[in-house]
């Protein structure tokens, strides 16, 4: 075992390990969507491409080895008629994010120890806080310096829950008008700036993930269109000279009817031109079904690119109407949380002095050299996989 002092970790050079679950989406390729677990072989088994190493890579460094397999991927698409034609799919039409972290785990003196999901930027005084703040064991929730610190967890976790979704409000919003309003100012929230800075990277990442892949779908339902466009005025020529034939074929039994009956050609001769006359207006009707198909399903492609718009606005509107609700409740728990902390006393100076030093976190993480128990602070953030140890100080009288 090492201590050591637990650092702000460089979240974005996260290494991928066992248990994590990554989501591959191909604009334009609803079927290609899927959700992969890292097995304990450290792969995940993706569609068209197979098996793929992930564990110890970063996700940028997985992408780029996902989409440089894509490149040689090919997709057969069906078109109308029922013929297939293959698809090759671009490296910026491929999104990999990660969907859900390793969970991390309590233990020790927290009200509720045991497994919590892991989302990134967590620190372990809200995962305290999450595990119903400390826990009754040897200290009592009776005593009144204890139930403040759970009081300023509590409120604490509240205002990291207040500055995202105000962030998140302003994301939708940037996202329905379309332009860039000036990011909210968080200054005077008790929270740690570097905190509110890490919030604001997230969101407006996620700003940019969201109005890309709708660009992107965009562009895969226009660029249908446009090969539709350009099969169409194929099929307008085949139709055009298939037409001519049909008709020089009519003429052609026509003439040789005419022959037939006056004895100058045999039957055989006759039954031919027949068979040429009825193969040929086959032919034309089936050019013609194929166009009218074809205009129908591009009719299709453009109401969707039409609509595509308005859906997004109407998902838009209903997940901020879940943002402002979940605001106003989260606004009336700190309201509550204010007053009950005034009523025990308690004060972010008072608090620290209260416990100071007493309070014991360790963190165990697992290292490239093994298991690693890192002395912490409540601040700290934790990575996935981590395994939170809460010891408080021991208020029983000696014997």
């Amino acid at each position: 075992m090492v201590c050591i002092v637990l650092q702000t970790p460089a979240f974005a050079e996260y290494r991928l390990a066992p248990g994590d679950v990554l989501e591959l989406s191909v604009a334009g390729f609803s079927e290609l969507r899927q959700k992969s677990t890292i097995g304990v072989d450290g792969e995940i088994v993706l569609p068209l491409i197979g098996s793929v190493k992930a564990v110890g890579r970063t996700l940028p460094e997985l992408s780029q080895a996902i989409r440089q397999a894509y490149s040689s991927a090919v997709l057969q698409q069906r078109v109308p008629g029922g013929q297939s034609e293959p698809i090759v799919i671009t490296a910026n039409e491929i999104t990999l994010q990660i969907s859900e972290y390793r969970p991390i785990y309590l233990t020790g003196d927290v009200a509720n120890p045991g497994q919590q999901p892991f989302r990134p930027g967590m620190t372990i005084r809200q995962a305290i806080t999450v595990a119903g703040g400390f826990g009754a064991g040897r200290a009592g929730l009776a005593n009144p310096r204890l139930e403040a610190a759970q009081v300023r967890a509590d409120m604490k976790a509240l205002w990291v829950q207040l500055v995202n979704d105000h962030a998140t409000v302003w994301r939708i919003n940037c996202e329905l008008t379309g332009n860039n309003a000036p990011f909210p100012d968080f200054s005077m929230a008790p929270l740690d700036q570097e905190m509110v800075r890490q919030i604001r990277s997230n969101v407006e990442e996620q700003l940019k993930t969201r109005r890309d892949d709708l660009s992107k779908q965009k562009a895969s339902i226009q660029k249908t269109i446009e090969q539709a466009d350009k099969r169409l005025a194929l099929l307008a020529d085949q139709l055009k000279n298939e037409e001519a034939g049909s008709q020089a074929d009519a003429e052609d039994f026509a003439r040789v009817s005419a022959l037939f009956e006056k004895g100058n050609i045999a039957v055989t001769r006759l039954s031919d031109a027949r068979r040429t006359m009825l193969f040929s207006g086959t032919r034309v009707l089936q050019t013609t079904s194929a166009i009218s198909q074809l205009e129908r399903d591009r009719e299709v492609l453009r109401r969707s690119l039409e609509e595509a718009d308005a859906k997004k606005r109407i998902a838009l509107n209903d997940e901020l109407q879940q943002v402002q609700s979940r605001i106003a409740q989260a606004q009336t728990k700190l309201s509550g949380l204010e007053e009950r902390f005034r009523y025990i006393g308690g004060s972010q100076t008072g608090l620290s002095r209260d416990l100071g030093n007493e309070l014991k976190i360790s963190v165990l993480r697992k290292g490239a050299t093994g298991v690693e128990r890192i002395s912490s602070e409540e601040d700290a953030d934790l990575l996935p996989g981590d395994v939170v140890e809460v010891l408080l100080p021991d208020d029983r009288p000696q014997l």
